[in-house]
């Protein structure tokens, strides 16, 4: 599901969801942000089950992870 990234209310403030990971085969950070309804579940999730990944989490790094293998097989070309 695609939602549009905006402003969130988290905690009676407005917010964005701003998250990042250290791709270590490579050693960067990416980061990225979630939508409104993307960073609820991922709060709620991590309430119930804290320091434990949603598998969203695994799926966007993967996704994310090809889209930048993807990105680097464009700067050969």
């Amino acid at each position: 599901m695609q939602a549009p990234i905006d402003k969130m209310k988290y905690k009676g403030e407005d917010a964005l969801s701003l998250n990042a990971f250290i791709y270590r085969e490579r050693g960067i950070l990416i980061g990225y942000f979630l939508c409104g309804l993307c960073a609820a579940y991922i709060f709620d999730h991590s309430e119930k089950h804290p320091g434990v990944q949603t598998p969203l989490h695994g799926r966007i790094e993967q996704n994310l992870i090809a889209a930048y293998h993807k990105h680097l097989s464009s700067l050969n070309a």
